[in-house]
């Protein structure tokens, strides 16, 4: 790559093409190093569609260019104060590399972190502007979880990369191609969406192929073709400035980063819940149980605010939003957050049925024990009544209001320890339901 941003002749087996990894994390323990800058909430924006000449273009790194228009795109898109609370950190340049047939690739790129500051949540993205190896491959790797990050000669796979970070991957890496010559026929789509370098025969997938046939586009400049895992951009003109690609590229990126923002939350929450479901089921409850939950209840309301393709500006935009969370499976995460949000809410009633029959055994005791305390006044004027010659009215009266209180008391006691019966059989019922507990 020139320093000028045009693209060295070398292309990949689909052309002139820019390659973006997109991982959906959680990042509840990373801790950013100072080295970084950052881009958050109240970094200034401007409208990502203004025209820049070369020399400003210039005047930035690749990954310091691209961020800012990501950071422009969301504001000027997005007028929401949940959204607008992400931080962007380019990570620089980065090296790549994997095997494959005894021959080790390599690609030169940058990475960033953008993360929502409120869930911890959101995307580490590797960007390679202008693939120099065959796409497909680099797909492949992608796909199997091969491709390795390089560090002083180091290589570490991505997910060790992220993990030794305590950056936890939440969720489906997903792949966004952009290609530049038309170049691509129906076979290289299906390879790309397929994530295959060399299939073992032709593609006769049905799903895949008619992926591969679906044509999302909103304008007549490019054909969007979409799976699972992977969108294919292929754009009709041979555009050779890096700078204006990647500024073209961030005006759709921006809102599938908030779809992955998304995946990873409700990915996130309900592992959490299934883990504690699962600790619960091994272990029982616990005195901290009533924490867990509640924190596990503000979490899961979060985890569904990132998703409202009402909120982006254009119907265009809006359309190939709802299109591409279809295909990259966001109605099925919904339906699982929903399940395990029942869960949930089953797991906090359980426990605060555990809470209150601690409180009914308490009162139990406590009545218990007032029965016992009242019954000596009562022995007390029993006895006096019993040695006296003479009747003492005073005596006799307070002889019936003590024993009264006593019978009211015992009565208080049967009545509460009947309901904590009554609730434990319950609570017994439902644990052998959700605990599996017999």
């Amino acid at each position: 790559m020139n320093k000028d941003g045009i693209a060295k002749d070398n292309v990949s087996d689909c052309g002139i093409c820019d390659l973006h990894l997109i991982y959906p994390c959680s990042f509840d323990d990373y801790i950013i190093p100072n080295k970084y800058s950052i881009i958050d909430e109240n970094s200034p924006f401007d409208n990502p569609y203004k025209e820049e000449s070369e020399e400003e273009m210039l005047k930035f790194q690749h990954s310091d260019f691209f961020i800012q228009k990501l950071h422009d795109n969301s504001n000027y898109e997005f007028n929401d104060a949940f959204i607008k609370k992400i931080i962007r950190i380019p990570l620089g340049e980065i090296k790549c590399g994997f095997s494959y047939m005894g021959v080790d690739y390599y690609e030169q790129g940058f990475a960033y972190i953008s993360k929502h500051t409120i869930t911890e949540v959101g995307t580490f993205s590797i960007v390679f502007p202008q693939v120099t190896n065959p796409v497909t491959l680099e797909l492949f790797s992608f796909c199997e979880n091969t491709l390795n990050i390089i560090e002083k000669g180091k290589a570490t796979e991505v997910s060790q990369w992220l993990k030794n970070r305590k950056i936890e991957i939440c969720g489906y890496p997903k792949a966004v191609m952009f290609s530049y010559d038309c170049r691509l026929n129906k076979c290289d789509i299906l390879k790309c969406l397929a994530f295959e370098m060399e299939p073992i025969g032709g593609i006769t997938s049905k799903k895949l192929n008619e992926w591969a046939n679906d044509n999302i586009a909103q304008y007549d400049v490019a054909e969007v073709f979409v799976s699972d895992r992977c969108m294919i951009e292929i754009r009709k003109d041979k555009e050779p400035n890096v700078y204006l690609r990647l500024k073209a590229q961030a005006v759709e990126l921006f809102f599938i980063e908030i779809l992955l923002f998304q995946e990873a939350a409700i990915s996130r929450v309900c592992s959490r819940v299934s883990y504690h479901l699962n600790e619960v089921s091994s272990r029982g409850s616990d005195k901290n149980s009533f924490e867990i939950l509640s924190r596990l209840s503000r979490e899961m309301a979060n985890a569904i605010m990132f998703i409202d393709h009402k909120r982006l500006r254009y119907p265009s935009v809006r359309i190939s939003s709802e299109i591409i969370a279809e295909r990259f499976g966001l109605p099925e995460e919904l339906d699982k957050y929903y399940k395990y949000r029942e869960i949930l809410e089953d797991m906090i009633n359980l426990n605060s049925n555990e809470h209150d029959k601690i409180e009914s055994s308490l009162m139990n005791f406590l009545l218990l024990v007032l029965t016992m305390i009242q019954v000596i006044p009562t022995l007390k004027v029993f006895i006096d009544i019993t040695m006296s010659e003479e009747v003492n009215t005073y005596n006799w009266i307070s002889l019936i209001i003590s024993l009264a209180t006593c019978v009211l008391f015992y009565i208080l006691y049967k009545v509460f320890r009947w309901t904590s019966i009554r609730k434990l059989s319950k609570n017994r019922s439902k644990k052998k339901k959700y605990y599996g507990k017999k």
